[in-house]
């Protein structure tokens, strides 16, 4: 398989996964297919060694117990919510995560990897950007990709026009995708010749849509990873000066989330959510204690009106006691990983830095939402596959 090519094909399919899901463009099918296609394409012409089963085993765990948990929850449609959950999702993203594995880097590299994900993760960026300032082109292209999908969605909170704002992906999707963003430009400051116009790209774009989504979540996380990048990793001190100005816009950024929380729709707005979060969070406890062999995240939603908010409620609610062990191992043992490797590769390795940095970001950010390790979120895995293959190569190898 040709280099060029390959990255051509990953950088489709990842694309397809975040914005065409739902757009039947090849001959009445979803672009998606084309990950299914190609699993079976490599699975029978390379020879996969799948070296981290207790991965596998865990989330196969975890879907059979979900299975269970629709077969037990009578508010469920087992066929329709089977195939959305199991196929839609997790079966796609298994697909992606085997075609990372087999691909990189000996199709892809990492450079270029990080150079597909940077394009594909700032194309939402630059359309939330367009929507907040209301251009036109950018309105034609959202509506081509979403249509009505995210038109209900925060319609009660006008600050910033925010029920426009939603990316291609939705509000609190475009959260996450701005934290994966953020340590790959981190990245590149440190490894492109070019590292001045990544900086100007993290000020002007990524802090300011972060801004304007009030993802709050997601603006702790970006201000986490640049003090972090550029007081502990960074040893050249005219990034460290650049470091500190953007540390002092993010303050000026904040103020402004602080002044603005207080204004009296916001502040209602803000007030609802929080009270709505902490019954959330209180009937998952009621509801675990009373269902908690297999959970009903069906029977769950009927009752409180939503899904429960939190990777670990989400885990039990959705998949019982022993799905949320599995994914409670799953989550353990990669946070160890992770800190151990953040640790380790200070000053020395950032490619390992840079993923770890993203996979402990999108599992703090499934602390406050439902996207995770629970819903095939296809990040997640990925950089879980990617930690786990950079463990064991030689550092000094890695290009």
């Amino acid at each position: 398989m040709k280099k060029n090519f390959a990255a051509f094909l990953y950088f489709f399919i990842i694309f397809s996964e975040l914005y065409l899901g739902n757009l039947n463009l090849l001959f009445g099918y979803s672009p998606r297919l084309i990950s299914i296609l190609l699993f079976f394409i490599i699975i029978i012409t390379q020879k996969i060694k799948i070296k981290s089963m207790w991965l596998i085993k865990s989330m196969i765990i975890y879907l059979i117990f979900h299975c269970i948990s629709i077969v037990f929850d009578d508010y469920a449609d087992f066929s329709l919510f089977a195939y959305n959950f199991l196929i839609s999702r997790y079966l796609i993203t298994t697909a992606i995560v085997c075609i990372t594995s087999v691909c990189i880097p000996k199709y892809i590299s990492f450079k270029t990897f990080i150079n597909i994900l940077l394009l594909v993760t700032s194309i939402n960026t630059f359309i939330l950007f367009g929507q907040f300032f209301e251009y036109s082109s950018i309105s034609f292209i959202t509506e081509f990709f979403v249509g009505d999908r995210f038109s209900e969605i925060d319609m009660e909170r006008d600050l910033f026009k925010h029920s426009t704002i939603h990316g291609l992906t939705g509000t609190v999707y475009s959260g996450y995708l701005i934290t994966v963003l953020v340590p790959l430009i981190l990245y590149k400051l440190e490894k492109s010749k070019y590292w001045y116009l990544f900086w100007v790209s993290l000020l002007i774009f990524t802090s300011f849509t972060a801004f304007i989504l009030q993802q709050r979540s997601a603006f702790f996380l970006i201000f986490f990873n640049i003090i972090t990048y550029f007081v502990f990793y960074s040893l050249k001190k005219k990034k460290q000066k650049l470091g500190f100005i953007t540390l002092i816009i993010f303050i000026f950024f904040s103020t402004q989330i602080k002044n603005i929380a207080f204004t009296s729709d916001l502040s209602k707005s803000f007030v609802f959510e929080l009270e709505t979060r902490v019954l959330l969070f209180f009937g998952s406890i009621d509801f675990i204690s009373n269902y908690p062999l297999f959970g009903g995240v069906e029977f769950f939603k009927k009752l409180y009106g939503g899904s429960p908010h939190n990777l670990f409620f989400n885990a039990w609610i959705r998949a019982g006691v022993l799905g949320f062990l599995s994914i409670l191992f799953v989550f353990i043992k990669m946070t160890k990983i992770s800190i151990k490797s953040i640790k380790d590769s200070l000053g020395k390795n950032i490619l390992m830095y840079t993923f770890c940095t993203i996979l402990i970001n999108l599992f703090i950010m499934s602390f406050t939402h439902n996207s995770g390790l629970v819903t095939g979120e296809v990040f997640t895995f990925i950089f879980i596959i990617l930690i786990l293959k950079v463990k064991k190569i030689n550092l000094e190898n890695i290009q």
